[in-house]
């Protein structure tokens, strides 16, 4: 059974959101090792859904969206669920907007 590419994308983008937001967690605590177990899991699953994706996309396209897309989900997720919104800035912003044309043109085809 062939995995769709964009349904591998997005599960090896959600697990390293996922892990990037339990390490944060992990780190805010004072490092408690509550997270520690949860860390050892997803560590390993990100490199393994990160292989997926390349197989079907190979290597610079498979980087490109998948570490775009991450650094939009973690700034999201910092942003709603860490409610970092008033560290932003109006240039930040825009490098976001500029993330999401960059992961459009690395998904277009000729």
């Amino acid at each position: 059974m062939t995995i769709p590419s964009w349904l591998a994308i997005a599960v090896a983008v959600a697990v390293a959101a996922s892990a990037n937001s339990v390490a944060a967690l992990w780190a805010g605590d004072k490092l408690s090792p509550i997270y520690l177990p949860l860390l050892l899991i997803l560590s390993p699953l990100v490199f393994v859904t990160f292989g997926i994706v390349t197989t079907s996309k190979g290597l610079s396209i498979a980087s490109g969206v998948i570490d775009s897309l991450l650094v939009l989900t973690t700034m999201f997720i910092g942003l709603v669920l860490f409610g970092e919104w008033k560290y932003i800035t109006n240039l930040q912003l825009m490098g976001m907007g500029m993330a999401v044309i960059g992961i459009v043109l690395m998904l277009t085809r000729h």
